[in-house]
């Protein structure tokens, strides 16, 4: 009698399993934006990936964990990603035409870059389907290699959750420029895409500085974040850079005083100089960790 007393008083005793321990969140850490340019097995170029390597990127970004995020809910902090993921944010920038091609048929290329995420994200939908494009457009420049599908890719762009971003009209470098020229770059960039793709007018809200340098005269830093130029005006609530620093979080207090020269992760295929791969990032201490479960309940 009394061994089976102890025994019930222990089974009660004993609380039930809790789930396996997660780590703490960390909703201050440090968000990865990654910084791709040529997604191609033609180009030669240490600004290059080619397709393979870059789904084998995306591969070992999923397997680590990590989920994309659209750099316009990371820059509103508006992302839920599920528990214990890491948010994500790629980038491509100078829209060239191996960031977005079509066949003759008119479907995707699934060579090029948004081929390469759109093929990930079927078989893989808990990853996310999702990039911000950061193009030169203007008299000298066509988004993506092709004027006459330009418009249309920019509005498919748009009507699939990806970001269009402004990168100056013929990708110059504004360390030198006075308010007037980086009014100008940035106009008409702003002013083509319109033409190009009306759905996109006051869409356009994220700068990225060619080679990742900003104006040296102060006047000129403050136009980049707003202005106007032959009466089309803009307002950059973000602006990117080229470091190889994760981003800071939404949430953090650094966020607002980093609006305009948000750092990226540039990425390339090998891991010296100024390109990184996926581990690296991986890797980096102090990342963003949510505790959000999307599909059931937080434990209390």
């Amino acid at each position: 009698m009394t061994a089976l007393f102890l025994l019930l008083t222990a089974l009660f005793l004993i609380p039930a399993a809790a789930g396996p321990l997660v780590e703490e969140p960390n909703e201050l850490g440090d968000i990865p934006i990654l910084m791709y340019h040529h997604v191609s097995d033609r180009v030669n170029s240490i600004y290059n990936v080619p397709p393979a390597v870059f789904e084998n990127h995306l591969l070992q970004f999923y397997e680590a964990g990590f989920v994309l995020v659209s750099l316009s809910d990371y820059c509103d902090d508006a992302f839920l990603v599920p528990r214990g993921s890491k948010p994500l944010v790629i980038t491509f920038d100078d829209g060239h035409e191996n960031n977005f091609r079509l066949l003759p048929d008119g479907s995707i290329d699934p060579a090029c870059a948004v081929g390469v995420l759109e093929s990930f994200a079927r078989e893989r939908p808990d990853f996310g389907r999702t990039a911000a494009f950061f193009v030169n457009a203007g008299p000298w420049a066509v988004p993506f290699g092709d004027a006459a599908t330009a418009g249309e890719k920019l509005r498919w762009l748009v009507e699939n959750g990806y970001d269009i971003g402004n990168h100056t009209a013929d990708h110059h470098n504004l360390r030198n420029c006075d308010p007037y020229q980086v009014r100008r770059q940035i106009g008409l960039c702003q002013a083509a895409l319109y033409e190009l793709c009306p759905e996109l007018e006051g869409r356009v809200r994220f700068f990225a500085y060619p080679y990742g340098i900003a104006p040296r005269d102060p006047k000129g830093f403050e136009v980049v974040e707003s202005g106007s130029f032959n009466g089309v005006a803009y307002r950059m609530e973000l602006c990117l850079r080229a470091w190889e620093y994760p981003a800071p979080s939404p949430a953090s207090p650094v966020f607002e005083r980093l609006r305009l020269a948000i750092p990226r992760i540039e990425m390339h295929v090998r891991e010296s100089g100024n390109g990184h791969t996926p581990r690296w990032v991986a890797d980096r201490p102090n990342l963003y960790l949510s505790l959000i479960h999307i599909s059931e309940p937080t434990r209390p």
